[in-house]
């Protein structure tokens, strides 16, 4: 019965791995979280984009003349855009359709905090485009 309990030296030389498994395992788990933060901050950066589209797109339906519809478009896409990317949104057109208004919204994301990591992660697409369609009354 004492042979049982004795400890043997086989289990003494073994180092204590668990010392050792966050060492191994930390910089995964920083890239996961960093592609956490680049993916989850684009989507809520192109979410913004399409809420500008639309705003546009409710904008420009509020008046007949086309060339005012586009000015109406351009300011209520910018209003609806974060903070000072005012001046990134690059591109507002508008295309009319039968039925229809098309407001289309390209945004360049490229000075954006996520893209000073495209060395290390794998990073979202720069241009952020969103399109947003109103009916003509």
């Amino acid at each position: 019965m004492s042979e049982l309990r004795k400890r043997s030296t086989l289990n003494q030389a073994v180092p204590n791995l668990r010392r050792y498994q966050g060492l191994l395992f930390a910089p995964a788990l920083v890239l996961m979280v960093g592609q956490l933060a680049a993916w989850s901050g684009y989507w809520w950066l192109s979410s913004r984009v399409q809420a500008a589209a639309e705003e546009g797109a409710r904008a420009a339906r509020s008046s007949p003349d086309p060339h005012v519809q586009e000015e109406l478009a351009r300011r209520a896409a910018a209003l609806r855009l974060p903070g000072d990317a005012r001046a990134q949104a690059t591109r507002v057109t508008l295309q009319r359709r039968p039925g229809s208004l098309l407001v289309q919204v390209s945004y360049d994301a490229s000075d954006w905090w996520i893209y000073s990591l495209r060395r290390v992660l794998p990073t979202p697409p720069r241009a952020v485009v969103r399109v947003a369609t109103s009916p003509l009354p």
